[in-house]
């Protein structure tokens, strides 16, 4: 998913929009009930997937375009993400948003109505509920509301350049198997001489990194309860311990790049490691960089993996001729069983998987023979079976409470502004006053 770390990135690329739009009532042709079925209609698309993900969703939405016999044309707009979120704001507001948009199904929009149900999806189309894998499926729900459909499932992984573990004397087909083992590695491959970096860890990201830390060390942000663990007496060992792993990485190095430094330096084979998504697979091929990749490293007690799914949603004011074009789409991404457009096992949502690295979440994607033949895939893959995130997926504001709370802890220890005790003290206040605005917001819907 282009240029954004798994969890400060990611949530920015849940804030989408457009320049100008006009009203969704007057966009559309033939929209509305009593118009013709199959009179022409366009689907505004918004996202921000610009880098090799979003030329393969060009090719893919154009495949649609060519061949759909719905008449219906899917006008995708892509922008970076640093202007998206403003532009998606002011649309919501006027009533000009898209029909469709890439985001979380159970986050904020679904509880503000700027995301509609689609609860009667699988009866108006041919997809199979049952090819998804219920787990993730059961993650677009809002209530006994279904809010979105999945669209990819991200997970953060470690790559390695087997060409420099070679030069440092490591071994080029072992990647580090556990934090402080990484640590080592890094030091080792660093050379200031040759503008090679160790890397591992970069500034702007760790948090996500971080957070997967803790986990793995026993500890967490928030249980599957919605309790505040940062600071309990049972997890703060292990919290701390990997705030202490984190700022000793940073105080060794006299320059501390952020994750488009190294991901610029991996690609151009300056950087030993880098942690970022499966969406890095395809720019690595293309670059033709002798990579290795793996699961992250493991904390003190395990291998801690997160994986954030990204839902296509419908948006409001989406109704009629609309809604049905935009179901349409959504059919023809996600059915890999009785698609009216591919063959059978040729979904868009199997390209995504295949191409570019995403992890599946239909049944019949997980199970294809050419998949499980790859190396890479039967790597990627595994991210399920170590699947401990800091806190529940189902959390609304778990992207606010990185940006405002997680983030700031982490720079503050990082720099030395704070002591860890005073970090986690005042980051744990953070947490539970989001998690009172979880409680309260779940009241009004009760």
């Amino acid at each position: 998913m282009i240029k954004r770390a798994l969890s400060a990135l990611l949530a920015a690329a849940m804030l989408l929009g457009v320049t100008a739009c006009s009203n969704n009532n007057t966009s559309n042709s033939g929209g509305g009930e009593g118009g013709d079925e199959n009179a022409p209609v366009t689907i505004r698309f918004w996202n921000g997937w610009t880098g090799p993900d979003g030329d393969k969703l060009t090719e893919l939405v154009n495949q649609y375009n060519e061949k759909n016999t719905d008449n219906v044309t899917i006008q995708m707009d892509i922008m970076e993400f640093a202007s998206l979120g403003e532009k998606l704001t002011t649309s919501l507001a006027s009533n000009t948003n898209p029909e469709l948009h890439l985001g979380f199904a159970n986050g904020e929009y679904s509880y503000d109505g700027s995301y509609i149900p689609i609860d009667d999806i699988f009866e108006k189309t041919n997809l199979d509920k049952d090819d998804f894998i219920e787990d993730i499926l059961d993650d677009c729900y809002v209530g006994d509301h279904l809010m979105g459909i999945p669209f990819q499932i991200s997970s953060l992984y470690l790559f390695w350049n087997k060409d420099l573990f070679k030069e440092a004397g490591l071994d080029p087909d072992t990647p580090p198997k556990t934090w402080e083992e990484l640590f080592e590695f890094s030091r080792k491959i660093d050379n200031p001489e040759k503008n090679i970096v160790g890397g591992g860890l970069s500034y702007n990201d760790a948090v996500a990194v971080c957070t997967g830390m803790m986990v793995g060390n026993g500890g967490g942000v928030i249980d599957d309860d919605f309790n505040c663990i940062l600071d309990d007496p049972k997890y703060i060992d292990a919290n701390k311990k990997a705030l202490e792993w984190v700022k000793a990485f940073y105080d060794e190095r006299e320059t501390n790049r952020y994750i488009s430094e190294y991901e610029t330096m991996f690609q151009a084979g300056t950087c030993g490691m880098l942690t970022q998504g499966a969406w890095e697979l395809a720019t690595l091929e293309q670059n033709g960089i002798n990579y290795g990749v793996s699961l992250l490293p493991a904390g003190e007690k395990e291998i801690a993996q997160s994986a954030f799914p990204v839902s296509l949603c419908v948006m409001k004011n989406t109704e009629g001729r609309e809604l049905d074009a935009a179901y349409s789409f959504i059919n023809y991404w996600n059915n890999n069983t009785d698609n009216p457009i591919t063959e059978k096992g040729d979904s868009p949502a199997y390209h995504w998987t295949k191409d570019m690295g995403y992890q599946a979440y239909l049944k019949s994607v997980v199970n294809d023979e050419e998949l499980q033949k790859d190396p890479d895939y039967q790597i990627t893959s595994q991210y399920a079976e170590h699947l401990h995130p800091a806190y529940p997926g189902t959390f609304v504001y778990g992207n606010s409470m990185q940006t405002d709370v997680l983030v700031p802890m982490l720079e503050a220890v990082a720099t030395g502004q704070k002591s860890i005790d005073e970090g986690i003290a005042d980051a744990a206040e953070g947490v539970r006053e989001y998690l009172q605005k979880q409680k309260d917001l779940e009241a009004k819907l009760k």
